[in-house]
């Protein structure tokens, strides 16, 4: 494996839903529920007369996703990180309220560790469902969640205005932003993000400057992103 310096305070692993998967018919290769046997090299997932759009699933009434199965599954998995020892527990790229509110209740039934709620504004400064950072951020807050805030999107101009949004919207609360490195292009066969390491530095060293507490790299970040951003901000 290689190894990169890049002055980092917080690593984080994704689970994407790795157990809600199994509840709507899919078969994750090497899962069990204890978290001292799971295989991080192995993210592999076959289908088991899935349909296709069981891949990623909706809230009702638009998907499959109930509450009871969201808030056992969400329990679940905050358990099982618990047992493992990480340190806080991150939810996001989330785009309804409804999940989020739901995620949190079973989050917190399973654990008491700090609670990070991150909102995805893929749609500029809106959710893909519409939502808005205000909107997210007061109702995410009376939750008692350790951290607010927004990763992924869309361009790094949208972020700005989606920052502008949250930290108002915030109060005291820490905000945490994570950005892509742009917005993603196909060139040939590989995917290119358009902001380089100096540029989103640029970015998120402003953030920074107008409140948020915790900041990072989303899609398209490298090692040389992260160190730049670190790099920036005199780490």
């Amino acid at each position: 494996m290689t190894q990169f310096r890049m002055d980092v305070s917080i690593i984080m692993a994704d689970e994407f839903e790795s157990q809600v998967a199994p509840r709507l018919g899919w078969k994750i290769i090497g899962h069990t529920e204890s978290p001292d046997q799971w295989d991080w090299n192995r993210y592999d997932v076959e289908a088991e007369d899935c349909p296709a759009e069981y891949a990623g699933q909706l809230i009702e009434p638009y998907g499959l996703l109930d509450h009871d199965t969201a808030v056992a599954a969400y329990a679940e998995q905050a358990s099982a990180l618990a047992e493992g020892g990480v340190d806080l527990l991150v939810l996001e790229t989330i785009f309804a309220l409804e999940e989020a509110v739901w995620a949190v209740e079973g989050i917190k039934s399973a654990s008491e560790l700090p609670l990070v709620v991150s909102f995805s504004y893929d749609m500029g400064t809106r959710t893909m469902m519409g939502l808005s950072p205000t909107d997210a951020v007061t109702t995410i807050l009376p939750l008692g969640v350790a951290a607010v805030g927004a990763n992924c999107g869309r361009s790094l101009a949208d972020t700005d205005e989606v920052v502008t949004e949250v930290l108002a919207a915030a109060g005291d609360v820490p905000v945490w932003i994570k950005p892509n490195a742009g917005v993603p292009k196909v060139v040939g066969s590989q995917v290119v993000y358009e902001a380089g390491p100096d540029m989103l530095a640029e970015h998120v060293v402003r953030y920074v400057e107008q409140g948020a507490r915790v900041v990072g790299g989303c899609c398209g970040s490298t090692p040389e992103h992260v160190a730049a951003i670190a790099q920036a901000l005199g780490r």
